[in-house]
């Protein structure tokens, strides 16, 4: 048996325990005959618990989705312990008043429900937002292992003087992508693929040419991309 296997079967085993523990002390204990405000509180519990254990169910597939995870976890934490106390203290009591019951579980599960979407939708821009930064960050390195490539073959010193200053605009470069950088990026991908071929041409003019026309384009970018935010 594979050992992610062996670690969901005891994943789920852990799970289990809870219940299985709650439910004997519940009934041996208490019996079956209860009243309608014993039964929500004996659901709720269950309700609340389930919110905790189907967290790891929320993948994000990011660098940071543990982090996220753990959020939600704590906020389902502090949702499950509110809740067991609230609801044990109405098994206790096992008042005929239905409403008592209904009404705390209604806010404890309506603030955990609010808190828990509201953190959901900040994390998941966020992940988002990683990835974008994530997939720039490779682009702009790619662009600068390139230039530094033609900086190493190239043996005139303006030239590669120029070349080196375009290598260190690309570093400089935010990895904050903005909605209109793309076009900017390929127009920079596309002269580079040129830069590349006056190199291997060993075209000193036209590689002058091509760096000024980089330089503008790098500009460009990061001027509109300050615009965007």
């Amino acid at each position: 048996m594979k050992l992610k296997n062996k670690i969901l079967i005891a994943t789920i085993i852990l799970d289990l325990v809870f219940i299985v523990v709650f439910n004997l002390c519940f009934f041996l204990i208490a019996g079956t005959i209860h009243t309608e405000s014993t039964w929500v509180a004996y659901a709720f519990i269950h309700v609340s618990y389930l919110s905790l254990i189907l967290i790891p169910l929320l993948k994000t597939n990011t660098m940071g989705n543990h982090i996220y995870q753990m959020t939600h976890y704590l906020v389902s934490v502090f949702y499950f312990l509110s809740s067991f106390v609230a609801n044990v203290v109405f098994l206790c009591l096992e008042l005929i008043d239905i409403v008592p019951s209904i009404a705390t579980n209604a806010v404890l599960l309506g603030l955990y429900i609010i808190i828990f979407l509201t953190l959901y939708i900040v994390n998941q821009k966020s992940a988002e937002q990683e990835r974008i930064d994530h997939k720039e960050a490779r682009v702009i390195k790619n662009y600068a292992g390139r230039i530094a490539r033609l900086i190493e073959v190239v043996e005139d010193r303006n030239v590669r003087r120029q070349l080196q200053n375009i290598h260190d605009e690309i570093h400089s470069l935010p990895s904050m992508e903005a909605l209109g950088t793309k076009t900017y990026d390929s127009k920079i991908d596309a002269s580079i693929d040129e830069l590349m071929l006056a190199v291997s041409e060993q075209n000193n003019d036209e590689i002058v040419k091509l760096c000024k026309k980089i330089h503008l384009l790098l500009a460009e970018r990061d001027a509109y991309r300050k615009e965007e935010y």
